[in-house]
């Protein structure tokens, strides 16, 4: 892979984020579901989480983000994450803030991250 550095700005790892409920950490699927009945997600927020699992997103691994990674999916809505997992949902009825070393995946993508076993031109092998 030469001379990759976690912390690059030039190449920065990167994982798929797992979303088959089946891989999920254990208790993820449960825990989203208390949080769509708790935390009372309207239809548009649910929406809006599907939209972000279909599209399979890249996320930094963790020796890039020890801290996690999180992305804003509306006005109200984040979603949070370590690695390829996602751990924490924050709701407007339940509103949260990501830690304070985490990486926004929409600045991560514009400084222009890289997958893992990604070649030149955004191919994988």
């Amino acid at each position: 892979m030469g001379s990759w550095k976690p912390c690059s700005r030039t190449a920065m790892a990167s994982i798929r984020l797992q979303v088959n409920p089946r891989k999920w950490l254990p208790g993820r699927w449960d825990h989203l579901r208390l949080r769509l009945k708790d935390r009372q997600v309207n239809e548009h927020h649910a929406g809006l989480i599907r939209i972000f699992f279909d599209s399979q997103p890249w996320v930094p691994d963790l020796a890039e983000a020890p801290d996690g990674w999180h992305k804003y999916l509306g006005p109200n809505l984040l979603i949070c994450g370590e690695g390829e997992y996602w751990k924490t949902l924050y709701t407007p009825s339940h509103p949260g803030r990501p830690r304070p070393k985490s990486i926004d995946l929409d600045e991560w993508e514009k400084r222009g991250r890289k997958a893992v076993g990604e070649l030149p031109g955004g191919s994988t092998k």
